[in-house]
């Protein structure tokens, strides 16, 4: 049977659907009275008429309908279920975030008492205790940075190998760069966070542990 393709429409849709005139349709598959049709239509600002409009069509092409004209609000349904998506991952990131926090903490605490020599020299030979402080602070940064880089580039690889199979049919546009450099930024704070309290007590090691080294 030949057909004339006249457009392609990017609809989202996984399975494949023709779209043909409704005489063409009653020819090529002839009158099924079992056979039912579905007509979606958007006008805005009209809303009460596209009722009596789609009457007259259908009284036009003799066809019978089965149920009235219903309003369909898909534009408020995915905004919707987009919204609790993205208050889902939220709160998923926010409580990421906290243990990416505190394990930056345990860590800091951890390595102070094994640095306790190292810190104490420093200020031996003339750091004062902000530089201490700073030095460890820009360490636990350095830390939540780093992570944030390579959870952003695991990102980056399954943004452009994952999601064109798993969202075939609807195009994934550009990895985000923006939401990677917020990640970043916000990788750098939690590091901050983390090791504040390991900066101050690095700071406020005396000088004596070097004597009794």
């Amino acid at each position: 049977m030949a057909v004339t393709i006249a457009a392609v429409v990017e609809d989202g849709q996984e399975t494949p659907q023709a779209w043909l005139p409704l005489q063409q349709l009653r020819i090529r598959a002839g009158a099924d009275p079992d056979a039912a049709l579905q007509i979606i239509a958007r006008d805005p600002g009209h809303d009460e008429s596209i009722g009596s409009r789609l009457d007259e069509a259908a009284s036009l092409c003799d066809l019978r309908i089965n149920e009235g004209a219903q309003r369909v609000d898909i534009v408020e349904t995915l905004a919707s279920t987009l919204d609790t998506m993205r208050a889902t991952f939220l709160g998923v990131g926010a409580v990421t975030l906290f243990v990416g926090v505190i394990g930056i903490l345990n860590i800091g605490l951890a390595t102070i008492h094994e640095r306790a020599e190292e810190f104490s020299l420093r200020r031996s030979l003339g750091a004062t205790r902000r530089d201490i402080a700073l030095l460890v602070l820009a360490e636990s940064m350095m830390i939540g940075l780093l992570g944030a880089l390579v959870a952003s580039g695991v990102c980056w690889g399954l943004y452009s190998t994952v999601a064109p199979a798993v969202a075939s049919g609807v195009g994934t546009g550009s990895f985000p760069i923006q939401a990677c450099l917020v990640g970043l930024g916000v990788g750098a704070a939690a590091g901050a966070l983390g090791g504040a309290m390991p900066a101050v007590r690095a700071s406020r090691l005396p000088i004596a542990v070097v004597m009794r080294a």
